[in-house]
Formats: structure tokens, sequence, C-alpha cells
């Protein structure tokens, strides 16, 4: 099957699984700047290296770093398989690529003491008042700092009530939402707040 058909179908297949369509759209014309002057190129037919070298001067041209680079080498991935499922590929290209590992993150365990610290900090100064919330939520609420930022919304186009906010969290009855739009995992979760959080 001809590259620009698998996109075709990929952004067919996308849509009816639920995808917003500016991601549709956004993911589709990414692929396709790829298949400039391959439009009618069978899929089976492209080489792990014709696609590591475009992967590599894009983000040389567009200066991504590595995380960006990595979202865009797992797109591909997705690309692979929608034509593994229809049978246009027999093997993911992409798998022989070198993996682009996550950049390692410095884990650290608050003190109770660095807690106040920190929440006092933001109390002091009216600036930083509207962090109080998610300090709230990450400190007292077990919520993963991307779902309170909305990373995985916002990444699929979405924005205003769809992302996380006030509209989530219920103060009188001390329960907070985490909606399948927000979750990290995908399952909506509810989160009853202790008075500390609460306060």
């Amino acid at each position: 099957m001809g590259y620009t058909e698998v996109v075709a179908e990929f952004r067919r297949r996308k849509l009816a699984a639920g995808k917003t369509e500016k991601y549709v759209k956004d993911t589709g014309d990414f692929f396709l700047k790829f298949g400039l002057g391959r439009e009618k190129q069978s899929i089976h037919e492209v080489t792990p290296n014709e696609l590591e070298e475009w992967i590599e001067q894009q983000a040389k041209l567009k200066v991504w770093s590595l995380s960006t680079k990595r979202s865009y080498t797992l797109a591909f991935s997705n690309l692979w398989e929608v034509a593994i499922a229809k049978g246009w590929a027999t093997v993911n290209i992409v798998n022989r690529l070198e993996p682009i590992k996550k950049s390692g993150q410095v884990v650290k365990i608050y003190s109770n003491e660095d807690s106040l610290n920190i929440l006092a900090a933001a109390m002091a100064n009216p600036l930083t008042h509207k962090i109080i919330g998610p300090l709230a939520l990450g400190f007292f609420g077990c919520m993963r700092p991307e779902e309170i930022c909305s990373s995985k919304a916002i990444a699929s186009g979405m924005s205003g009530k769809k992302l996380y906010g006030w509209h989530d969290i219920d103060l009188e009855n001390s329960l907070v939402t985490v909606r399948v739009e927000i979750a990290k995992t995908g399952d909506q979760r509810t989160i009853r707040l202790q008075p500390t959080a609460v306060a």
C-alpha cells in the first residue's frame, strides 16, 4: 500500500478510536512531511535508515529535545502498527532504530518540614497564591504533576473546561475527580481529600 494511503488509514482509525480531530490532523500532516517524494512508495519498502536519517535531520533543523524526538519516533511506530494491522507491512521499522530513553529524573522525597516550608513560601506572596491548589493536590491528593497540569489533555488538543481545574474539585464534600482525559493511566478516579488538603 502506498505511503499516503497508509497515512489516510491512520487518520481514519484514530478518529474512529476517539482521538481529537486536531491530533489526527497534526499527526497526519507530520507523517506527510516525511512522505514528500515517496507518496506512492509502498510502505513496506521504506527502510529504517531512511526514517532515522529524516528524524535526525528534523531534530537538528527544529532543535528538538530528546523528549520531542522520542514522541515523534513513537508516532511513526503507531503508523507502522496500522500498516501491520492492515497487512500492508510485516515489520515495524521503528523497532530497528536506536531506542530513545527518557531523560533521567532525580527523585526526591520531601520531608514534612520541606513540605511545610514550600507551602509557607507560596502563602507568603500574593503572586504565588495561585499555586496553592496544585501544591496541595500534589502533596496531599496523590495527583501526578502531569495530571494537575493537564499534560495529556493539552497534547490531545483539548482546552477550556476539558482541562483540569477548580470545576473538578468539590471542597464542600472533600472530593477531587481525576477525569479519564486527565488521568495518566486513562482510568478515572475520585480522591477523598484529608482535612489538611482542604485547608
